[in-house]
């Protein structure tokens, strides 16, 4: 009597390589490059500061989700406020004109998609 092999033994495992794609990665790609957002791409880098600063970015934050009921993170306030430095002491550097074009850029992608 031969048995029928159960469906989880006919998928690819997930760390075999097959030729065969895994549909639902497939969807989710085919899903993805129709909405891609410009993105910021974000690095990790490790600063001292003083205990108040780390006080007032919680302040900051907090402030922000009870005004809006949107926690935000505390990476894109640390780089709202450095922006804003820059722009006040250097505006013409490059990386502020790069950062404004890709924020532009994704207030019109979030405007034609609703």
């Amino acid at each position: 009597m031969s048995r029928k092999p159960s469906a989880v033994s006919t998928r690819p495992g997930l760390f075999r390589k097959t030729d065969e794609g895994v549909p639902e990665i497939a969807e989710t790609d085919a899903i993805g490059e129709t909405e891609k957002t410009p993105t910021i791409k974000r690095l990790k880098r490790t600063y001292q500061v003083a205990p108040e600063t780390i006080i007032l970015l919680d302040a900051l934050q907090l402030d922000e989700h009870t005004r809006t009921g949107h926690k935000p993170e505390l990476s894109n306030l640390v780089n709202e406020a450095i922006l804003k430095l820059g722009k006040e002491r250097i505006p013409e550097h490059p990386a502020i004109q790069r950062y404004d074009l890709l924020t532009s850029k994704q207030a019109e992608h979030r405007t034609s998609n609703t």
